[in-house]
C-alpha cells in the first residue's frame, strides 16, 4: 500500500464526504447493455485489470486527506450478478447505483451486472467523484472492452500500452506546478492574484426566481427538467459563435450569462463551469478526478447585442483556461467568502458542457452500446445545465426542489429556448430587449384589466344613497355615544352649508385638522357635501410641517375643534352642484424624497372604484361594525370612514391616541363587539402580543397594510385568532389605498404574498427598460386603471416622474412607477420583496434585512424589530425592542443569528431600544434611528476559557489554527479556519471528549464558548432516553420526567429563568429511540426510577413533570415513598391526575399532533418538520415513529388511575385550571400548592417560559427534609 496526499480536487470532495457521508450526489454512473453470450468470468477478470491499470480504482481515502493506494490483489472488484425482469431493472440499477460508499474502507468502485434475458444483460458501473470524473468514463469503458476481448480470447490480460504517468504522479506533480504560496513568483501566487482580482465584490447568492426562502442548511434535494435545444437553432447558434471565433462551450456560455442576467442577475451574471483539468497530454489516457471548477463572470452592463456578449464571453473565457491551474478549494481558501451550510461557495449556477465524440464500445463477439443512467438527482448548487452537444444540444436542468417548484424550474429551459431562437434570429439587437416570457405568460400583463363595475359616482352620493336607505339604523358610534344614519346627515348638511357660505364648492379644498372623534366625522363628511376635498391635518404634526400642508393646498378654510377658520379667498354663494367623479375627494400628505411633503390628489372615481371592489370581494353586513383608529394622515382612514358607511354597517370611533396602544384598542374591539379592523403589521404584532388580544374573538376579518406582513406575524394571528380571516392588503396613496389583496393561508409557510389587484386595476412587473418580466423574476411594480390619483399637488414636474404614459393600456391611459421591487407567480400572484431605493449591499453581498428581522422576532426576549444598514459606515445595525420574555440580550440574539445566517448577515451591533421611532401614519421613521455607540474593547479578565469544555476547545483551537490562547469569543473562521481545518478540529474534539462531533457544529457554533456549550447537543440525535441539562452545579439534582410527546427538550430554556444553579436531567420517552413500547405508566415509572438511582443512587428526590410528566412524576413519587425514601420536592405543571372520557385512534393521533407541535393538530409533515427542531431532516417513518410514542402514551394514560402520595404536592397550573388544583387534593396526604400561571397550556414553556420559571424558582430554593435537620 502507497499512501499519497490527495490532489486539490480530491481534497474538495473529501472534505464533502466528511460533511454528509451516505448521499448519491457524488456517484457518477455508466451503464453498457451487452448483447450475446456474456462470460462472467471473463468480465470479472477484466474488471481486476482495469483496477489494476488506473490506480484510483483500488484508492482508500482515509480520515486524513489521504490516499491510500491498495495492492491490485487486495482491490479486486467484486461483480455482483442479478437476474432481474425488464420491468424491475430500473428500481436494481437505480438501488446500485445510489448505495454509498464508505471512502475510507474501501475503493468507491463497483459493478453489477443485471441479466434479464438469456443473451441479454446490462453491466452498470458506479464509482465515487473522488475517483473519476466525466472525462474518465469513456476510457474506462473503452478499457473494460479492451481486457474483456482478451479474457474471453484465453488470453492471461490486455496488450495495452503501458500509461506513461499514474494519477499519483499527477497530484505530486500538481503541489510542484503551483509552486510556494508564499513565493510571489509562483504560479499559484500569480493565478490566486488574477481570480482575486477578477472575483472582488462577488455576491453571496445570486438573484434567482426561486418560490422559496433558502433554508438553513442546504439539503441537497434534486430534481430535474429536461431540457433540449432545436437542433437547426443550435448550428445557428455555433455558427453564429464561430463568426466571433468561440467555441461551442462559449456560446452556450454566452447564452447562459444573458438567461441568469434577465432571470435577477442584472449586470453580473456568475456560474461555475467544469473543466477537465488534463492539460499535459500524458493525463489524457487516465482514469481520476483531474476535473477543476472555474467561476465565471460576465459583465452585462451597458445594455449589449449578443454579438458584443459573445465577444466578452470569450475574453471571459480564454482568461480563465489561461489561470486554469488553480484548484477551486485553493480559490475559496484565497477568496474566504462567507461559509454556509446553506450554500455551495462562490457560484450557485453550474454548466456541465459535453462535447466528445460518443466512445465506440468494442467488447469483442459482444454486441455493446450504451444504457442512459440518471442517477438519483442531487442538487449540488441551485441549478445545473447539464449539456451534451451531439447533432445539438440536449440534456436536463437539475434544480434544488428546496428552493424552486417544478413550474417554476420548468420554466428555465422553455427561456433559454426563446432567448436561442431570438439570438440567432437577431444577433445585433440588445439582449435586454428580448422578451423571455412564455405566450401563456404574456397574458398576465392583462391581469387586472377593467371590467364593469356598474355606474361611478362620489362618495357623499353614495353616503347620501344608504343613509336614504336605513335612516335609523346606528351609523357611528364613539364611546357612549351613537348617532343614526339620519342624525350623523343633518349634522353634517349644517356644517356642510356653514363651509359653502365660505367658499367650499367643487374643485375647493377644506382642511381638517381634529383629533379623531365624532365630531372629526362629521366635520369629514361635510367637507365632502360641500364638494370640496378634504385635507387631514394630524394637529400633532409640527407647526412648520402644517405651515408647509397649507400653503401648498392654499384650503379655503381650516375645520378645528374651534371652529371654521377662513383660508384662500374662495367663492361666497356660488352654487356649482354636486361634485363630479372627477373631481377631487381627498388630498392626503406623504413624505417626500427632500423633506418637502407632497399632497396627493384622489378623485371620488378612483375611491369609489376602491370601496366598490372592497365590498364586492368582502362584503360588509348590516349587523358588521368597522373601527375607526387609523390616523387621518395614513389613506387607510379613508376606508375606515366611508366604507361602512356606504354599506349601512357602524363605525365604531377609536378614541384619539388609541392606535399607539394595543390593550385599549384590544378592549375597544370586544367591548363594541367589533367585527372588522384593520392594522399596520407592526402595531399587529404588539396587538397579539396583549393577553385580551385572544378574547377578541367578536372579529370576522382584519385587514393588514402600510408595510410588509411578515410570515410569523400571520401566523401567531392565526394562532391567537384561528376563526379570524387575516387579509393582507398592498397599496400607494397614489393609487386610492390598496390595489392588490391576498387573504393568509395558514397552510402556506412562505413569505405572505401581497396577491392579485383589485377590480379595474392593472399591476405591471417591469424591468429598467419598462420591459414585462418573466413570471418568478424581480422588477418594479408599475399600476394603471381607474384608481389613480390625479398626481402631486402643484407638482407637475415630480408627477410627470412617477405618473408615466401606460404602454400597455388604452391610448392616453397612463401608469404609476411605486419603486416597490416585486415578483410575480405563474398564477399572477404578486409577492413583494423591497425597494428600489433602499438596496442594502455590504462588502459587495446583497443581504436580505427582512431575514435578520425574522428570526430576531422569533426570539422570545424581542418585540418588535428593525435592520438598518447604516451606508456611511458600512455597518448593519440591528434594533430591538423588550418583548413579554426576559430584556434582549445583544450578545445572545448576535450568537444566535450566527446559528442561521452567513457571517456577513449578522448585525455588527444590536442596539435595544424602548420604541421604534415611527412616521406620523404609524410607520417605521428609519432616519431617526441612533448610531449605536463606538464600540468598545472587552477588559473583562473572565475573557479566558473557564469551564473544563472551554478549556478542552481552546486546545483544539490552539492546535488547529495555531493560536496561542484563544479566549471564549475566538472565533473559528474569523481566525483562519477553513473547511479542512474544521474536520481536523471536529477530529481532534471527538479524541477530546470520546464522543461524535460532525462538522456542521464547527459550522453552526465557530467561537469556542458556543461549541463547548453544544457539544452534547451537536454529538447526539437528542433523543437518549437522559439529557443532561445542566451537568453542575450545587445541591442535589432536578430530574424533570418528559410530556405526553417523550421529548424534554421543552425543559432547557427553563433552566434560563430560576436562580438556582442545580444539576438537571430530563427523562425522555425509550421509545423514541427504538426501544420498546412501555405497557403502562406503573412500568414506565419504575423504569425512570431505575435511571435517577444510577445518577443519585439515594434520596432526597427533587421530581417535576409537565402534563402527562407530571402524572408519572407522581407515580415515581409514590414509588419511592412506598420504599422509604425522601422526596424533598414534587412539582407538576398543568398536569392533571386522571384523563377524559377514553378517546379513539383518531383523536388519539390529533392530540399526539397537538402536543408535538404546540397545540397544532392539523398540520402535516413539512408543519412538523418546522416545528420540532429534532424532526427537522426525519423521513415521514421516523415522523410517525415518534407520533406513536405520543399515542402510546395517551392510550396509558386513559386506563391509569393514580395512588396516593404521602407528601406535598406544588402545582403551576395554566389560565382556565377548573378546578383550580385540578383534582390533585385526592392523590396527596399533604398540602397541594397551586400557582397559577397567566398562559396556555402549552405556552408554559415557549412564549411564557420566563415567567414560569419565575413563580418556580421560590419552591427550587426551599431546603429538603434531610437538609433541614
Amino acid at each position: 500500500m502507497t499512501a499519497l496526499p490527495l490532489s486539490h480536487a480530491q481534497r474538495r470532495l473529501w472534505f464533502l464526504e466528511h460533511m454528509g457521508p451516505g448521499g448519491a450526489a457524488y456517484h457518477l454512473a455508466t451503464a453498457v447493455r451487452l448483447t450475446g453470450p456474456v462470460s462472467v468470468r471473463a468480465l470479472g477478470a477484466a474488471l481486476a485489470d482495469v483496477v489494476e491499470r488506473h490506480e484510483p480504482l483500488r484508492t482508500v481515502y482515509s480520515d486524513e486527506p489521504r490516499q491510500i493506494i491498495l495492492e491490485p490483489a487486495l482491490a479486486r472488484p467484486e461483480l455482483t450478478v442479478t437476474t432481474v425482469s425488464a420491468d424491475e431493472l430500473d428500481d436494481a440499477v437505480r438501488a446500485a447505483t445510489s448505495a454509498p460508499f464508505r471512502i475510507d474502507e474501501r475503493p468507491p468502485f463497483r459493478a453489477a451486472l443485471f441479466r434479464t434475458g438469456p443473451e441479454d444483460h446490462l453491466l452498470v458501473l458506479t464509482a465515487h467523484h473522488i475517483a473519476v470524473d466525466g472525462w474518465s468514463i469513456p476510457l474506462l469503458i473503452r478499457d473494460l472492452g479492451t481486457a474483456y476481448r482478451a479474457r474471453a480470447a484465453g488470453l492471461p490480460g490486455p496488450d495495452w500500452p503501458e500509461l506513461p504517468v499514474r494519477y499519483s504522479d499527477y497530484t505530486l506533480w500538481q503541489r510542484e506546478l503551483l509552486g510556494d504560496p508564499t513565493d510571489p513568483r509562483s504560479l499559484r501566487t500569480r493565478q490566486t492574484e488574477y481570480w482575486t482580482r477578477v472575483l472582488a465584490d462577488l455576491p453571496d447568492t445570486p438573484a434567482l426566481p426561486t418560490d422559496r426562502p433558502r433554508p438553513a442548511t442546504a439539503r441537497h434535494h434534486g430534481a430535474r427538467a429536461p431540457l433540449t435545444c432545436d437542433p437547426e437553432r443550435y448550428r445557428d447558434l455555433v455558427r453564429l459563435a464561430h463568426e466571433h471565433r468561440c467555441t461551442s462551450f462559449m456560446a452556450v456560455h454566452a447564452l447562459l450569462a444573458v438567461l441568469l442576467g434577465r432571470l435577477g442577475a442584472d449586470d453580473d451574471s456568475v456560474l461555475g463551469a467544469a473543466v477537465s483539468g488534463r492539460t499535459e497530454e500524458p493525463m489524457a489516457d487516465l482514469v481520476g478526478f483531474f476535473v477543476n471548477t472555474l467561476v465565471l463572470r460576465t459583465d452585462l452592463s451597458g445594455d449589449p447585442t449578443f454579438r458584443q456578449v459573445l465577444d466578452r464571453v470569450r475574453q471571459v473565457d480564454l482568461d480563465a483556461y489561461a489561470h486554469q491551474d488553480l484548484p477551486f478549494d485553493l480559490l475559496v481558501e484565497a477568496l474566504n467568502p462567507s461559509r454556509s451550510l446553506a450554500h455551495h461557495p462562490l457560484f450557485q449556477v453550474l454548466l456541465a458542457f459535453e462535447s466528445h465524440e460518443a466512445a465506440q464500445l468494442d467488447f469483442g463477439a459482444l454486441r455493446a452500446e450504451r444504457h442512459p443512467v440518471d442517477g438519483p438527482p442531487a442538487a449540488k448548487v441551485d441549478l445545473t445545465f447539464q449539456l451534451t452537444e451531439d447533432s445539438g444540444l440536449t440534456g436536463y436542468l437539475e434544480y434544488d426542489t428546496d428552493l424552486f417548484e417544478p413550474d417554476t424550474a420548468e420554466a428555465i429551459p422553455a427561456r433559454l429556448n426563446l432567448l436561442l431562437d431570438a439570438v440567432v434570429a437577431d444577433p445585433d439587437r440588445p439582449v435586454a430587449d428580448i422578451d423571455l416570457r412564455t405566450p401563456d405568460e404574456r397574458e398576465l400583463i392583462a391581469a387586472g384589466r377593467p371590467d364593469d363595475r356598474g355606474p361611478v359616482t362620489t362618495l357623499p352620493q353614495s353616503l347620501a344613497d344608504q343613509a336614504a336607505r336605513t335612516p335609523d339604523a346606528p351609523a357611528v358610534v364613539c364611546g357612549a355615544t351613537t348617532l343614526t344614519y339620519a342624525d350623523l346627515h343633518a349634522r353634517a348638511d349644517e356644517l356642510a352649508a356653514r363651509l359653502a357660505e365660505t367658499g367650499a364648492a367643487p374643485g375647493g379644498i377644506v382642511a381638517v385638522a381634529m383629533p379623531r372623534s365624532l365630531d372629526f366625522v362629521i366635520a369629514i363628511l361635510a367637507v365632502l357635501k360641500s364638494g370640496c376635498a378634504y385635507l387631514p391635518v394630524d394637529p400633532e404634526l409640527p407647526t412648520a410641517r402644517v405651515e408647509d400642508m397649507l400653503a401648498e393646498t392654499r384650503p379655503v378654510c381650516v375645520l378645528t375643534e374651534k371652529g371654521i377658520r377662513v383660508g384662500a379667498p374662495g367663492r361666497p354663494g356660488a352654487s356649482a352642484g354636486p361634485p363630479l367623479p372627477e373631481h377631487p375627494a381627498y388630498v392626503i400628505h406623504t413624505s417626500g424624497s427632500t423633506g418637502r411633503p407632497k399632497g396627493v390628489v384622489v378623485p371620488h372615481a378612483a375611491i369609489d372604484n376602491r370601496l366598490r371592489w372592497m365590498q364586492d370581494e368582502y362584503p360588509l353586513q348590516a349587523g358588521d361594525r368597522v373601527l375607526h383608529k387609523t390616523p387621518a394622515g395614513f389613506d387607510v382612514s379613508v376606508w375606515e370612514l366611508f366604507w361602512p358607511l356606504r354599506e349601512g354597517a357602524v363605525m365604531v370611533v377609536a378614541g384619539p391616541d388609541e392606535h399607539r396602544d394595543p390593550a385599549r384598542l384590544a378592549r375597544t374591539i370586544r367591548e363594541q363587539g367589533v367585527t372588522i379592523a384593520h392594522f399596520v403589521p407592526s402595531m399587529l404584532d404588539l396587538f397579539l402580543g396583549e393577553p385580551e388580544a385572544a378574547d377578541c374573538t367578536g372579529l370576522r376579518r382584519v385587514f393588514a397594510s402600510g408595510e410588509a406582513l411578515p410570515t410569523e406575524t400571520a401566523r401567531r394571528f392565526h394562532e391567537t385568532l384561528p376563526e379570524v380571516s387575516l387579509v393582507n392588503l398592498y397599496g400607494p396613496t397614489e393609487a386610492a389605498v390598496d390595489v392588490t389583496h391576498q387573504p393568509y393561508d395558514p397552510a402556506d409557510d412562505g413569505p405572505v404574498p401581497i396577491g392579485l389587484p383589485v377590480a379595474r386595476t392593472r399591476t405591471y412587473v417591469l424591468d429598467k427598460a419598462l420591459r414585462p418580466c418573466p413570471p418568478g423574476v424581480p422588477g418594479e411594480l408599475y399600476l394603471a386603471g381607474a384608481q389613480l390619483a390625479d398626481g402631486y399637488l402643484r407638482r407637475p414636474a415630480l408627477s410627470a416622474t412617477r405618473f408615466v404614459a401606460d404602454p400597455y393600456g388604452p391610448p392616453g391611459s397612463r401608469m404609476y412607477r411605486t419603486g416597490d421591487i416585486v415578483r410575480q407567480r405563474r398564477d399572477g400572484v404578486l409577492l413583494y420583496l423591497g425597494r428600489t431605493d433602499q438596496q442594502v449591499k455590504l462588502h459587495g453581498r446583497r443581504l436580505e434585512l427582512g431575514e435578520i428581522e425574522s428570526l430576531l422576532r422569533a426570539d422570545g426576549s424581542v418585540g418588535n424589530c428593525c435592520a438598518v444598514l447604516h451606508a456611511a459606515e458600512q455597518r448593519l445595525i440591528a434594533y430591538v425592542t423588550p418583548g413579554a420574555q426576559a430584556p434582549p440580550d445583544p450578545a445572545r440574539l448576535r450568537a444566535r443569528l450566527a446559528e442561521r445566517l452567513p457571517a456577513a448577515a449578522v448585525p455588527n451591533a444590536i442596539v435595544v431600544l424602548d420604541r421604534l421611532p415611527l412616521t406620523p401614519n404609524g410607520k417605521l421613521d428609519r432616519a431617526a434611528l441612533p448610531l449605536p455607540a463606538p464600540p468598545t474593547r472587552s477588559t473583562d479578565p473572565d475573557n479566558a476559557p473557564r469551564t473544563p469544555q472551554e478549556k478542552a476547545v481552546a486546545r483544539a483551537f490552539a492546535a488547529v489554527l495555531g493560536l496561542p490562547e484563544p479566549d471564549r469569543d475566538t472565533d473559528f473562521f474569523g481566525s483562519g479556519g477553513h473547511s479542512l481545518l474544521a474536520v481536523r478540529l471536529a477530529r481532534r474534539l471527538r479524541e477530546e471528549f470520546g464522543t461524535d462531533v460532525p462538522v456542521q457544529a464547527v459550522f453552526r457554533w465557530p467561537t469556542v464558548a458556543g461549541l463547548a456549550r453544544n457539544l452534547a447537543d451537536a454529538s447526539s440525535d437528542g433523543t437518549e432516553p437522559l439529557l443532561t441539562l445542566r451537568s453542575g452545579g450545587e445541591g442535589a439534582p432536578l430530574f424533570f420526567v418528559h410530556p405526553g410527546t417523550g421529548l424534554s427538550w421543552c425543559y432547557h430554556r427553563l433552566l434560563e429563568h430560576v436562580d438556582t444553579d442545580r444539576p438537571a436531567y430530563a427523562l425522555q420517552a425509550p421509545g423514541l429511540s427504538g426501544r420498546e413500547l412501555p405497557t403502562g405508566v406503573e412500568e414506565m415509572a419504575d423504569d425512570y426510577l431505575r435511571r435517577i438511582r444510577q445518577i443519585q443512587p439515594e434520596g432526597p428526590y427533587h421530581l417535576l413533570g409537565w402534563s402527562l410528566g407530571g402524572r408519572i412524576a407522581h407515580a415515581m413519587a409514590v414509588r419511592l415513598r412506598q420504599s422509604g425514601e425522601q422526596v424533598g420536592l414534587l412539582a407538576l405543571f398543568d398536569s392533571h391526575p386522571t384523563s377524559d372520557d377514553p378517546a379513539d385512534d383518531d383523536e388519539l393521533t390529533r392530540q399526539a399532533l397537538a402536543n408535538l407541535c404546540d397545540g397544532h393538530d392539523d398540520v402535516g409533515f413539512a408543519e412538523i418538520r418546522a416545528r420540532v427542531p429534532l424532526l427537522t431532516d426525519a423521513e415521514p417513518d421516523r415522523i410517525r415513529a415518534v407520533l406513536q410514542v405520543g399515542v402510546t402514551h395517551l392510550r396509558l394514560a386513559q386506563d391509569f388511575v393514580p395512588d396516593c402520595y404521602d407528601g406535598d404536592l406544588v402545582l403551576l397550573t395554566a389560565r382556565g385550571a377548573e378546578p383550580p388544583d385540578l383534582g390533585w387534593s385526592r392523590f396527596v396526604t399533604g398540602r397541594v400548592t397551586v400557582v397559577p400561571v397567566d398562559c396556555g397550556h402549552y405556552d408554559m414553556f415557549t412564549t411564557a417560559v420566563e415567567r414560569t420559571g419565575r413563580l418556580l424558582d421560590p419552591f427550587l430554593a426551599v431546603p429538603a427534609p434531610e437538609e433541614l435537620s
